[in-house]
């Protein structure tokens, strides 16, 4: 488990944010009772947001962790980015139309 999180790690630092991303979603859904992968969930999708621009993609994985028990501060945190999420793809799709 340690080492799929290390390979995401590695990607990310070679600058292949697409694979990172991926590898940092399957860390999450692999192991979705630990902690860490709460945070490999939301590494996955602000590396969407931020670095691909894919909201769409960001929002899908927002949401996934909505669907999880999360501590309060957290469940924030998750629930602050997914409106930024939706906010930004509702701008993409107004500018797209």
């Amino acid at each position: 488990a340690a080492d799929q999180l290390r390979v995401a790690r590695g990607l990310e630092e070679m600058g292949r944010p697409s694979e990172a991303s991926r590898a940092y979603e399957a860390y999450g859904k692999r192991y979705p009772d630990r902690h860490v992968a709460t945070l490999a969930m939301l590494k996955s999708a602000d590396i969407q947001r931020r670095v691909l621009n894919n909201p769409g993609r960001a929002r899908y994985i927002y949401e996934e962790l909505t669907r999880r028990s999360l501590p309060g501060d957290v469940e924030e945190i998750v629930r602050d980015r997914l409106a930024a999420s939706e906010r930004a793809v509702d701008r993409l799709q107004r500018g797209a139309a």
